[in-house]
């Protein structure tokens, strides 16, 4: 199967696709849901995956890109 990943970056609150996290999320390594409904819909279609599955996806936090990655697996 090829790599899939979700990338998490900070972007301005009125991105189309920004999702709110808690304060201090990437310094604090504070875990998160999303809500949205319409954004965990569209990812997990996209990457082949049963939305009316629960999926957890560990994230790596990449400090020079001020970024998390969660690698998607369909296990």
């Amino acid at each position: 199967m090829k790599e899939k990943s979700l990338a998490v970056i900070a972007c301005d609150g009125k991105d189309t696709m920004s999702v709110r996290v808690p304060d201090g999320f990437l310094g604090l390594h504070r875990s998160f849901k999303i809500h949205s409904k319409q954004f965990v819909y569209e990812t997990l279609i996209g990457w082949g995956l049963n939305p009316e599955k629960t999926y957890s996806f560990k994230g790596e936090y990449l400090e020079e890109q001020k970024m998390v990655v969660f690698y998607l697996k369909n296990d």
